[in-house]
Order: C-alpha cells, then sequence, then structure tokens
C-alpha cells in the first residue's frame, strides 16, 4: 500500500483524526470514510481496521501494566 496516497485519503475525512470535529466520536461516520477509502485505495477496509484494533489492543495491554504505580514502587 502506498502510504502518501493513503494519508492524502485520511486528510479527506476529518471525524477521523480531528478531535475538535463533530463527527470525531461518531463511528458510523467513521466507518463510512473507511470505506470509502478502501475503494479510493483499492484495500479492503477490514484489513486496516482489524490493523488498528490489534494496535489499540497491544496499547491498552502495555498501559496497563503500570496504572496506578509510581516510580517509587521500585523503592518499597
Amino acid at each position: 500500500m502506498d502510504d502518501e496516497r493513503l494519508v492524502v485519503e485520511v486528510e479527506k475525512y476529518v471525524e477521523l483524526y480531528d478531535q475538535s470535529s463533530r463527527h470525531y466520536k461518531d463511528n458510523s461516520k467513521k466507518d463510512i470514510a473507511w470505506r470509502a477509502i478502501a475503494l479510493e485505495i483499492g484495500s479492503s477496509e477490514t484489513s486496516g481496521k482489524e490493523d488498528r484494533t490489534e494496535e489499540g489492543k497491544r496499547e491498552r495491554k502495555g498501559g496497563s501494566k503500570r496504572r496506578g504505580k509510581g516510580p517509587w514502587i521500585n523503592v518499597l
């Protein structure tokens, strides 16, 4: 996949990246946008969505280990 082409297509849909957009939290709008992007770049929208879902799972899993622990935990 051409990364530059993907970036150009994503920039057309502010609801995907602009938190001040009124549609930012509207998942149905985002799904429509990802489908349109997939059609434009000739890719399956589900493959990209699966990648984003896996990245989110890894971030949450990695972040949950340190939640609630301060830097002093090793001192005690």
